[in-house]
Protein backbone atom coordinates (compact mmCIF):
# COMPACT_ATOMS: atom_id res chain seq x y z
CA UNK A 1 0.00 0.00 0.00
CA UNK A 2 1.48 3.68 -0.88
CA UNK A 3 1.56 5.97 1.09
CA UNK A 4 -1.58 7.93 -1.26
CA UNK A 5 -3.67 4.99 -0.45
CA UNK A 6 -2.77 5.13 3.18
CA UNK A 7 -3.77 9.32 3.60
CA UNK A 8 -7.23 8.26 1.48
CA UNK A 9 -8.30 5.63 4.05
CA UNK A 10 -8.18 8.52 6.11
CA UNK A 11 -10.80 10.63 4.59
CA UNK A 12 -14.22 11.24 6.15
CA UNK A 13 -16.10 14.56 6.36
CA UNK A 14 -15.76 18.03 6.67
CA UNK A 15 -13.12 19.12 9.41
CA UNK A 16 -15.53 22.53 9.15
CA UNK A 17 -18.08 20.76 11.16
CA UNK A 18 -15.70 21.59 14.00
CA UNK A 19 -14.49 25.01 16.30
CA UNK A 20 -11.52 24.99 17.21
CA UNK A 21 -11.77 26.32 20.63
CA UNK A 22 -7.84 26.28 21.79
CA UNK A 23 -4.90 24.10 22.08
CA UNK A 24 -4.19 22.03 24.32
CA UNK A 25 -0.60 20.32 23.34
CA UNK A 26 2.28 19.81 20.61
CA UNK A 27 4.68 16.72 18.97
CA UNK A 28 7.20 16.73 16.63
CA UNK A 29 4.42 16.57 13.81
CA UNK A 30 1.14 17.20 15.29
CA UNK A 31 -0.63 19.64 17.49
CA UNK A 32 -3.99 18.99 19.45
CA UNK A 33 -7.32 21.42 19.93
CA UNK A 34 -10.13 21.43 21.61
CA UNK A 35 -13.08 21.46 19.37
CA UNK A 36 -16.69 21.91 19.82
CA UNK A 37 -19.01 20.55 16.69
CA UNK A 38 -21.18 22.92 15.50
CA UNK A 39 -24.14 21.26 14.94
CA UNK A 40 -24.32 19.81 18.43
CA UNK A 41 -22.23 21.48 20.61
CA UNK A 42 -20.15 17.99 21.71
CA UNK A 43 -16.51 19.33 22.63
CA UNK A 44 -14.20 16.92 21.25
CA UNK A 45 -9.79 16.63 21.05
CA UNK A 46 -8.73 17.05 17.71
CA UNK A 47 -5.40 15.82 16.57
CA UNK A 48 -3.72 17.76 13.75
CA UNK A 49 -1.11 16.43 12.07
CA UNK A 50 1.11 17.46 9.09
CA UNK A 51 0.29 15.99 6.12
CA UNK A 52 3.61 17.22 4.50
CA UNK A 53 6.21 16.77 7.09
CA UNK A 54 5.09 12.43 7.28
CA UNK A 55 5.15 12.15 3.25
CA UNK A 56 8.93 14.20 3.70
CA UNK A 57 9.84 11.53 6.89
CA UNK A 58 8.03 8.30 5.21
CA UNK A 59 5.79 8.21 8.34
CA UNK A 60 2.16 8.25 6.68
CA UNK A 61 1.66 4.68 7.46
CA UNK A 62 1.97 5.75 11.53
CA UNK A 63 -0.83 7.59 11.14
CA UNK A 64 -2.91 4.81 9.42
CA UNK A 65 -2.01 2.47 12.24
CA UNK A 66 -3.09 5.07 15.01
CA UNK A 67 -6.32 5.56 13.65
CA UNK A 68 -6.98 2.05 12.83
CA UNK A 69 -6.16 1.08 16.00
CA UNK A 70 -8.21 2.82 18.04
CA UNK A 71 -11.58 2.78 16.42
CA UNK A 72 -10.80 -1.48 16.67
CA UNK A 73 -9.84 -1.34 20.17
CA UNK A 74 -12.98 -0.65 21.83
CA UNK A 75 -12.14 -0.24 25.45
CA UNK A 76 -12.49 2.34 28.57
CA UNK A 77 -8.87 2.46 29.24
CA UNK A 78 -8.57 3.45 26.05
CA UNK A 79 -8.83 6.61 24.64
CA UNK A 80 -11.70 6.76 21.78
CA UNK A 81 -11.34 7.62 18.04
CA UNK A 82 -14.71 9.26 16.55
CA UNK A 83 -13.80 10.20 13.82
CA UNK A 84 -11.17 10.97 11.19
CA UNK A 85 -10.71 13.90 8.48
CA UNK A 86 -8.56 15.32 5.44
CA UNK A 87 -7.31 17.92 3.91
CA UNK A 88 -4.80 18.77 0.89
CA UNK A 89 -2.12 19.36 3.78
CA UNK A 90 -3.47 18.20 7.19
CA UNK A 91 -4.55 15.37 9.00
CA UNK A 92 -7.34 14.97 11.46
CA UNK A 93 -8.48 12.60 14.08
CA UNK A 94 -11.37 13.39 16.21
CA UNK A 95 -10.35 11.88 20.10
CA UNK A 96 -12.26 11.64 23.19
CA UNK A 97 -11.75 14.81 25.03
CA UNK A 98 -9.64 14.44 28.59
CA UNK A 99 -10.21 17.19 30.97
CA UNK A 100 -8.73 15.59 34.26
CA UNK A 101 -5.03 15.52 33.68
CA UNK A 102 -2.65 13.05 33.10
CA UNK A 103 -1.52 10.44 35.79
CA UNK A 104 1.92 12.07 35.76
CA UNK A 105 0.06 14.98 37.00
CA UNK A 106 -2.48 12.79 39.51
CA UNK A 107 0.46 11.23 41.20
CA UNK A 108 2.73 14.17 41.31
CA UNK A 109 0.11 15.18 44.40
CA UNK A 110 -0.18 11.99 45.70
CA UNK A 111 1.81 9.22 47.51
CA UNK A 112 -0.57 6.72 46.61
CA UNK A 113 -1.28 3.68 48.96
CA UNK A 114 -0.90 0.35 48.54
CA UNK A 115 -4.39 -0.24 47.74
CA UNK A 116 -4.32 2.50 44.44
CA UNK A 117 -1.39 1.12 43.43
CA UNK A 118 -2.77 -2.28 42.90
CA UNK A 119 -5.81 -0.20 41.60
CA UNK A 120 -3.81 1.12 39.04
CA UNK A 121 -1.70 -1.40 38.01
CA UNK A 122 -5.25 -4.05 37.24
CA UNK A 123 -6.13 -1.26 35.35
CA UNK A 124 -2.89 -1.17 33.36
CA UNK A 125 -2.67 -5.07 32.97
CA UNK A 126 -6.21 -5.13 31.29
CA UNK A 127 -5.34 -2.27 29.18
CA UNK A 128 -2.12 -3.84 27.97
CA UNK A 129 -3.92 -7.20 26.92
CA UNK A 130 -6.74 -5.56 25.39
CA UNK A 131 -4.08 -3.64 23.21
CA UNK A 132 -1.50 -7.19 22.88
CA UNK A 133 -4.64 -8.86 21.50
CA UNK A 134 -5.46 -6.52 18.98
CA UNK A 135 -1.58 -7.31 17.89
CA UNK A 136 -0.50 -3.86 18.80
CA UNK A 137 2.58 -2.45 20.59
CA UNK A 138 2.20 0.91 22.01
CA UNK A 139 5.81 1.74 22.52
CA UNK A 140 5.88 4.44 24.92
CA UNK A 141 3.39 3.50 28.29
CA UNK A 142 4.17 5.99 30.84
CA UNK A 143 2.41 8.65 33.24
CA UNK A 144 2.13 10.86 30.89
CA UNK A 145 0.57 8.78 28.69
CA UNK A 146 -1.94 8.14 30.79
CA UNK A 147 -5.00 10.65 30.89
CA UNK A 148 -7.12 10.58 34.13
CA UNK A 149 -11.09 10.32 33.99
CA UNK A 150 -13.81 12.50 36.33
CA UNK A 151 -13.42 8.88 38.49
CA UNK A 152 -10.15 8.74 38.54
CA UNK A 153 -9.66 5.74 36.11
CA UNK A 154 -6.74 5.86 33.44
CA UNK A 155 -7.00 5.69 29.97
CA UNK A 156 -3.76 5.34 27.40
CA UNK A 157 -3.39 7.62 24.70
CA UNK A 158 -0.93 8.65 22.14
CA UNK A 159 -0.54 5.54 19.64
CA UNK A 160 1.03 7.49 17.32
CA UNK A 161 4.52 5.22 17.26
CA UNK A 162 2.54 1.70 17.85
CA UNK A 163 3.76 -1.81 15.86
CA UNK A 164 1.59 -3.86 14.67
CA UNK A 165 2.78 -7.81 15.62
CA UNK A 166 1.47 -11.34 14.82
CA UNK A 167 3.35 -13.97 17.38
CA UNK A 168 6.97 -13.13 16.97
CA UNK A 169 6.69 -11.02 13.98
CA UNK A 170 6.64 -7.46 13.71
CA UNK A 171 4.57 -6.76 10.66
CA UNK A 172 5.17 -2.75 10.34
CA UNK A 173 8.19 -1.42 11.85
CA UNK A 174 10.07 2.00 10.70
CA UNK A 175 13.20 1.81 9.08
CA UNK A 176 15.51 3.40 11.34
CA UNK A 177 14.50 4.46 15.10
CA UNK A 178 16.48 6.97 15.74
CA UNK A 179 17.06 7.99 19.61
CA UNK A 180 16.64 11.67 19.63
CA UNK A 181 14.63 14.60 21.46
CA UNK A 182 11.82 14.55 19.05
CA UNK A 183 11.75 10.69 18.64
CA UNK A 184 8.69 8.64 20.45
CA UNK A 185 11.54 7.77 23.37
CA UNK A 186 12.47 11.35 23.97
CA UNK A 187 12.29 12.45 27.13
CA UNK A 188 14.32 10.79 30.13
CA UNK A 189 14.38 6.99 28.55
CA UNK A 190 13.28 5.78 31.93
CA UNK A 191 10.94 3.53 30.52
CA UNK A 192 12.86 1.79 27.52
CA UNK A 193 13.11 -1.70 27.87
CA UNK A 194 16.79 -3.09 27.87
CA UNK A 195 16.05 -5.19 24.38
CA UNK A 196 15.25 -1.64 22.56
CA UNK A 197 18.20 -0.18 23.92
CA UNK A 198 20.77 -3.32 23.34
CA UNK A 199 19.26 -4.85 19.91
CA UNK A 200 16.88 -1.75 19.12
CA UNK A 201 13.23 -4.06 18.43
CA UNK A 202 10.71 -4.20 20.86
CA UNK A 203 7.02 -6.19 20.94
CA UNK A 204 4.71 -6.80 23.80
CA UNK A 205 7.29 -7.72 26.28
CA UNK A 206 8.83 -4.13 25.96
CA UNK A 207 5.67 -2.57 27.36
CA UNK A 208 5.22 -5.08 30.13
CA UNK A 209 8.48 -3.78 30.80
CA UNK A 210 7.37 -0.25 30.70
CA UNK A 211 4.24 -1.15 33.29
CA UNK A 212 6.80 -2.88 36.12
CA UNK A 213 8.68 0.47 35.79
CA UNK A 214 5.74 2.41 36.55
CA UNK A 215 4.36 -0.19 39.63
CA UNK A 216 8.21 0.63 41.22
CA UNK A 217 7.71 4.02 40.81
CA UNK A 218 4.27 4.05 41.96
CA UNK A 219 5.62 2.42 45.21
CA UNK A 220 8.97 4.21 45.51
CA UNK A 221 8.45 7.65 43.81
CA UNK A 222 11.27 7.26 41.62
CA UNK A 223 11.90 4.89 38.73
CA UNK A 224 14.08 2.06 39.14
CA UNK A 225 16.89 3.08 36.79
CA UNK A 226 16.91 6.83 37.79
CA UNK A 227 20.00 8.68 36.98
CA UNK A 228 20.63 12.01 36.27
CA UNK A 229 23.11 11.35 33.49
CA UNK A 230 21.19 9.54 30.42
CA UNK A 231 23.76 7.42 29.60
CA UNK A 232 24.65 6.07 32.87
CA UNK A 233 20.85 5.68 33.38
CA UNK A 234 20.26 3.30 29.96
CA UNK A 235 23.44 1.32 31.20
CA UNK A 236 21.42 0.85 34.38
CA UNK A 237 18.44 -0.51 32.60
CA UNK A 238 20.67 -3.03 30.59
CA UNK A 239 22.84 -4.40 33.53
CA UNK A 240 22.00 -3.38 37.03
CA UNK A 241 18.99 -4.86 38.98
CA UNK A 242 16.58 -2.29 40.84
CA UNK A 243 16.63 -2.16 44.71
CA UNK A 244 14.04 -3.81 45.59
CA UNK A 245 14.57 -2.87 49.22
CA UNK A 246 12.44 0.20 49.25
CA UNK A 247 9.67 -1.72 48.29
CA UNK A 248 7.94 -3.41 51.69
CA UNK A 249 5.07 -5.26 49.97
CA UNK A 250 6.82 -8.68 48.92
CA UNK A 251 4.23 -10.25 46.78
CA UNK A 252 4.63 -6.06 44.57
CA UNK A 253 8.19 -7.00 44.37
CA UNK A 254 7.69 -10.13 42.78
CA UNK A 255 5.32 -8.82 40.43
CA UNK A 256 7.47 -6.25 39.71
CA UNK A 257 10.47 -8.67 39.42
CA UNK A 258 8.46 -10.89 36.83
CA UNK A 259 7.80 -7.45 34.20
CA UNK A 260 11.70 -6.40 34.85
CA UNK A 261 13.05 -9.30 33.74
CA UNK A 262 15.70 -8.06 31.82
CA UNK A 263 15.40 -11.13 29.13
CA UNK A 264 12.68 -10.17 26.83
CA UNK A 265 12.45 -13.91 25.63
CA UNK A 266 12.16 -15.00 29.09
CA UNK A 267 9.47 -12.14 30.02
CA UNK A 268 5.94 -13.71 30.13
CA UNK A 269 7.00 -15.27 27.06
CA UNK A 270 4.05 -18.46 27.57
CA UNK A 271 1.38 -15.60 28.13
CA UNK A 272 2.29 -13.37 25.18
CA UNK A 273 2.05 -17.04 23.06
CA UNK A 274 -1.05 -17.79 23.96
CA UNK A 275 -2.99 -14.65 22.46
CA UNK A 276 -1.51 -12.20 25.09
CA UNK A 277 -3.50 -13.89 27.92
CA UNK A 278 -2.48 -11.96 31.12
CA UNK A 279 -4.30 -14.17 33.75
CA UNK A 280 -0.78 -15.03 35.47
CA UNK A 281 -0.73 -11.18 36.20
CA UNK A 282 -4.32 -11.19 37.12
CA UNK A 283 -4.36 -14.02 39.40
CA UNK A 284 -0.97 -12.89 41.44
CA UNK A 285 -1.10 -12.45 44.98
CA UNK A 286 -0.42 -8.97 44.34
CA UNK A 287 -3.67 -8.13 43.00
CA UNK A 288 -5.69 -10.89 44.97
CA UNK A 289 -7.82 -7.96 46.00
CA UNK A 290 -9.19 -6.98 42.70
CA UNK A 291 -12.10 -7.84 40.85
CA UNK A 292 -11.50 -8.22 37.24
CA UNK A 293 -14.85 -8.47 36.20
CA UNK A 294 -16.48 -5.57 37.56
CA UNK A 295 -13.06 -3.08 37.52
CA UNK A 296 -14.95 -0.62 35.54
CA UNK A 297 -18.11 -1.35 35.77
CA UNK A 298 -20.66 1.43 37.11
CA UNK A 299 -17.02 3.16 37.52
CA UNK A 300 -18.59 6.10 40.22
CA UNK A 301 -19.96 3.57 42.61
CA UNK A 302 -17.75 0.28 41.63
CA UNK A 303 -16.44 -1.37 45.22
CA UNK A 304 -13.02 -1.32 43.08
CA UNK A 305 -12.36 2.22 43.07
CA UNK A 306 -10.51 3.29 46.58
CA UNK A 307 -11.37 6.80 47.63
CA UNK A 308 -8.31 9.08 47.34
CA UNK A 309 -7.02 11.42 50.32
CA UNK A 310 -4.54 14.34 48.82
CA UNK A 311 -1.63 13.84 49.94
CA UNK A 312 0.67 16.07 48.37
CA UNK A 313 4.11 15.34 48.55
CA UNK A 314 5.45 19.10 47.80
CA UNK A 315 3.56 20.63 50.84
CA UNK A 316 3.70 20.56 54.08
CA UNK A 317 7.08 19.18 54.54
CA UNK A 318 9.17 21.94 54.96
CA UNK A 319 9.55 23.96 58.19
CA UNK A 320 10.72 27.35 56.92
CA UNK A 321 8.30 29.92 58.24
CA UNK A 322 8.60 29.98 61.52
CA UNK A 323 7.38 33.02 63.75
CA UNK A 324 9.10 36.03 63.03
CA UNK A 325 9.58 34.91 59.22
CA UNK A 326 7.12 36.10 57.01
CA UNK A 327 6.97 34.33 53.42
CA UNK A 328 6.81 36.11 50.04
CA UNK A 329 6.09 33.43 47.50
CA UNK A 330 5.96 29.81 47.62
CA UNK A 331 4.72 27.30 45.45
CA UNK A 332 5.73 24.11 43.08
CA UNK A 333 8.35 24.49 40.46
CA UNK A 334 10.08 22.29 38.11
CA UNK A 335 13.94 21.65 38.83
CA UNK A 336 16.50 21.07 36.18
CA UNK A 337 19.03 17.94 36.89
CA UNK A 338 21.71 16.47 34.90
CA UNK A 339 23.26 17.59 31.96
CA UNK A 340 21.22 19.52 29.93
CA UNK A 341 21.04 18.08 27.05
CA UNK A 342 20.18 14.75 29.06
CA UNK A 343 19.02 15.81 32.19
CA UNK A 344 15.26 15.94 33.40
CA UNK A 345 12.85 18.06 35.19
CA UNK A 346 11.18 17.28 38.51
CA UNK A 347 9.31 18.95 40.69
CA UNK A 348 10.32 21.34 43.82
CA UNK A 349 8.67 23.38 46.60
CA UNK A 350 10.59 26.91 46.57
CA UNK A 351 9.83 29.26 48.89
CA UNK A 352 11.08 32.83 49.53
CA UNK A 353 10.70 34.27 52.87
CA UNK A 354 11.83 37.79 54.50
CA UNK A 355 13.88 37.94 58.04
CA UNK A 356 14.30 40.64 59.76
CA UNK A 357 17.49 42.39 57.08
CA UNK A 358 17.16 39.38 54.17
CA UNK A 359 14.90 37.90 51.83
CA UNK A 360 16.03 34.34 51.01
CA UNK A 361 15.26 31.67 48.64
CA UNK A 362 14.95 27.78 48.90
CA UNK A 363 13.86 24.66 47.37
CA UNK A 364 12.75 21.34 49.32
CA UNK A 365 13.29 18.34 47.51
CA UNK A 366 10.43 15.88 48.60
CA UNK A 367 11.91 12.28 47.76
CA UNK A 368 15.53 13.47 49.64
CA UNK A 369 13.04 15.26 51.99
CA UNK A 370 16.23 17.60 52.43
CA UNK A 371 16.00 21.56 52.09
CA UNK A 372 18.44 23.22 49.97
CA UNK A 373 19.39 27.39 49.94
CA UNK A 374 20.59 29.43 47.05
CA UNK A 375 22.82 32.16 47.99
CA UNK A 376 20.97 35.48 46.64
CA UNK A 377 24.63 37.56 47.59
CA UNK A 378 25.44 38.45 44.25
CA UNK A 379 23.15 35.82 42.34
CA UNK A 380 21.66 36.78 39.08
CA UNK A 381 17.82 35.55 38.23
CA UNK A 382 16.85 36.19 34.03
CA UNK A 383 14.03 34.99 32.33
CA UNK A 384 14.50 32.02 30.19
CA UNK A 385 12.38 30.20 27.14
CA UNK A 386 9.07 28.32 27.49
CA UNK A 387 8.42 29.53 31.48
CA UNK A 388 12.00 28.53 32.29
CA UNK A 389 14.04 31.23 34.64
CA UNK A 390 17.59 30.99 35.58
CA UNK A 391 19.08 31.69 38.79
CA UNK A 392 23.10 32.44 38.76
CA UNK A 393 25.30 31.73 42.47
CA UNK A 394 28.03 31.42 43.49
CA UNK A 395 29.16 30.41 40.06
CA UNK A 396 26.52 27.91 39.79
CA UNK A 397 22.90 28.03 37.48
CA UNK A 398 19.80 26.61 38.63
CA UNK A 399 17.43 25.89 35.93
CA UNK A 400 13.69 26.33 36.61
CA UNK A 401 10.44 25.76 35.23
CA UNK A 402 7.32 27.81 36.27
CA UNK A 403 4.12 25.58 37.52
CA UNK A 404 2.24 26.94 39.80
CA UNK A 405 3.37 30.66 39.36
CA UNK A 406 4.52 32.54 36.24
CA UNK A 407 8.29 32.47 35.39
CA UNK A 408 7.66 36.14 35.51
CA UNK A 409 6.88 36.56 39.32
CA UNK A 410 9.64 34.23 40.52
CA UNK A 411 11.95 36.79 38.41
CA UNK A 412 10.59 40.30 39.61
CA UNK A 413 10.29 39.04 43.17
CA UNK A 414 14.14 37.21 43.26
CA UNK A 415 15.60 39.86 41.27
CA UNK A 416 13.88 42.53 44.17
CA UNK A 417 15.08 40.00 47.15
CA UNK A 418 18.51 40.59 45.37
CA UNK A 419 18.29 44.24 45.43
CA UNK A 420 16.92 44.33 48.68
CA UNK A 421 19.92 42.32 50.31
CA UNK A 422 22.41 44.51 48.46
CA UNK A 423 20.98 47.58 50.29
CA UNK A 424 21.65 46.17 53.44
CA UNK A 425 25.30 44.99 53.44
CA UNK A 426 26.24 48.20 52.00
Amino acid sequence: MNQNQVLSRLSCKDINDYSFIKMLGTGSYSEVFQGKNKTNGEETAIKVIDKVFLAKQNKSHLIYLESNALTSINHPGVIKCYATYESNTKLYLSLELMNWGTFRDFIKERQLTTREIQFYAAQLVVILEQVHKRGVVHRDVKPENLMMTQDKFIKLIDFGTILLFKGNEVIKEESDIKFCRKSSFCGTGEYLSPELLDQNCCGPQSDLWALGVIIYELFTGKTPFQSDVEYIMFQNISDKEPNYDLIKDQTAVDFIQMLLTKDASTRLTEAIENDCDYSILKQHPFLSNVNFETLWVEQKETQEQPKFERKNILRGKTTLVNDGVSLILSGIVDKHSGVLMFGQYTPRTMQLIQKHFSQELFYYNPYKKKNHQIELIKAKCKLGNDGEFVITSNNKKYFFKQREHPATQWVALINNAISYNKQFQQ
